[in-house]
């Protein structure tokens, strides 16, 4: 593993809304990483007040969490997150859903192909559906909340490049 990326350059963020189990749990399977180091972001979108000190009291020591005083949506969220990144000098900021994983290897080929390909602004991951049997939802493409209907669903892993 090429460890190219440090905590001083890198930003995961997570977005919470009244799910601060879901949130903490994957902020702390981000903490486990051995080689990549993340600063941990977690945007709390206007939680109610039993959910918010929940977040508040299970990652105050390991994370930093962005309050805001009200529900801004998924990319309100978001592009809080996103200032706070860039006003703190990140390079790198994985977005990452609280209802989703993604390992310590797949996260590093991310940001290896993101240094090779320095003009390119995004990268994601091969999607893999938690289902019986393995299928992976979409393996790039179109966007998905404005053509629904080109969804691929696959059964076999695409082969690796």
């Amino acid at each position: 593993m090429d460890v190219s990326v440090h905590t001083k350059n890198f930003a995961a963020i997570l977005l919470n809304w009244n799910a601060a189990d879901e949130t903490l749990s994957v902020a702390r399977a981000l903490q486990k990483w051995s080689a990549l180091r993340p600063t941990l972001v977690i945007v709390d979108n206007a939680s109610e007040a039993e959910n918010r000190e929940r977040l508040q009291s299970g990652a105050r020591d390991f994370a930093t969490i962005l309050l805001l005083p009200e529900n801004r949506g998924f990319a309100g969220g978001n592009n809080a997150a996103f200032r706070w990144a860039l006003e703190h000098s990140f390079e790198f900021m994985l977005l990452i859903n609280n209802d989703a994983c993604i390992e310590e290897s797949a996260a590093q080929q991310l940001f290896d192909a993101m240094r090779d390909h320095p003009t390119c602004g995004v990268a994601g991951p091969l999607v893999e559906e938690r289902t019986a049997g393995r299928s992976y939802w979409t393996a790039g493409g179109r966007n998905m909340a404005v053509w629904p209907h080109t969804r691929r669903v696959i059964r076999q892993r695409p082969k690796e490049r």
